[in-house]
């Protein structure tokens, strides 16, 4: 079943486990040069060194570089592929198929607050924050903040504030309220909770959603007219015919307004390129491109299957439907 030329991991083989989890390949110098996930460890590694396998160029210099091996258990196959991921951005395996160093690409960050701000990242702290990106064009991230802050009115500070930081009234409104840039949170003058509206539509625009966002302004704008608070229905009036001039410049290219990213992919030999168009609402919002190394003898499906894995699995909008297409 194995060759004498593996001889050292004869004992690993046979007492491998049958639970989901992640497998390690190392080579003589101990470096990990393949990660791979198995919905059952012992049938999926014991498979690469079988004689009966179809022959494989790339396989074949994996299983030649093999000295020792490693699993780890994990509790089901969706850990399994999320440690998977983890690793081998990690790790940088030669045999996987890798996204190549995106530490510069940008996020935008919507913090954890109770009056949470707005602004670009390349940094990602685990503190229940929303990210959105990698966004690989940086002035098309650019573009869509300055279009954010200009037509909602976040504040820009860097006040800790909370219920109980605002009370003793310590904060002072800037100049970002009196030109109507800000609502003044920091003097209580809009109440958490239409602050927290406010970010949700934001969230939306940011997602392509726009049209949603129309909607629930539009339902806002009519119960203030009912109440006779016309102070704020204009302002709400004047929101809206910011947000249709933005959408006047996106393109419909579905009239069926669905959520869809169309991935297309571009290989050629060790390198290859994915770019995922983001069509939200029938409109295309975005374009990002990756480029992928370690792609030589691996089939267009394996390259897309490894970029899909890796993408999808550090991004928070995932839309219901995405489409592969092949480029050449």
């Amino acid at each position: 079943m194995i060759s004498q030329f593996h001889k050292n991991i004869v004992e690993k083989l046979s007492h491998l486990p049958t639970k989901p989890g992640v497998y390690l390949f190392k080579d003589k110098r101990g470096k990990i040069i393949y990660v791979g996930k198995a919905k059952r460890l012992r049938n999926r590694v014991r498979s690469y060194f079988r004689k009966s396998r179809a022959a494989d160029p790339k396989l074949d210099r994996l299983v030649s570089r093999i000295d020792d091996l490693e699993t780890i258990v994990t509790d089901s196959e969706v850990e399994a592929l999320i440690l998977e991921a983890i690793m081998v951005k990690e790790n940088k395996p030669r045999y996987n198929v890798n996204l190549k160093d995106d530490k510069s690409f940008p996020y935008i960050r919507v913090t954890n607050e109770p009056y949470p701000r707005i602004f670009p990242t390349r940094k990602l702290i685990q503190d229940g924050s929303k990210y959105f990106g990698p966004y690989t064009d940086v002035l098309e991230m650019r573009l869509l903040l300055k279009t954010v802050k200009k037509i909602f009115t976040i504040r820009s500070c860097n006040y800790n504030l909370t219920p109980e930081s605002i009370a003793p009234k310590k904060f002072k409104i800037c100049l970002d309220y009196h030109i109507k840039r800000c609502n003044g949170p920091c003097e209580n003058l809009i109440s958490m909770q239409e602050y927290k509206e406010m970010i949700d539509h934001v969230v939306n625009f940011i997602e392509g959603r726009v049209g949603k966002v129309v909607q629930e302004i539009q339902q806002r704008m009519d119960q203030a007219t009912r109440k006779l608070h016309f102070e704020e229905a204009a302002r709400l009036r004047d929101r809206l015919k910011q947000i249709e001039m933005f959408r006047q410049r996106q393109k419909v290219v579905d009239p069926g307004l669905v959520d869809r990213d169309i991935v297309a992919l571009a290989k050629d030999g060790n390198d290859s390129c994915c770019v995922v168009f983001k069509m939200r609402e029938g409109k295309i919002t975005g374009r990002q491109h990756f480029f992928l190394s370690g792609t030589i003898d691996v089939e267009n499906a394996g390259v897309m299957a490894a970029f899909l894995k890796q993408f999808y699995l550090k991004t928070e909008d995932i839309p219901p439907e995405v489409f592969q297409v092949k480029l050449f």
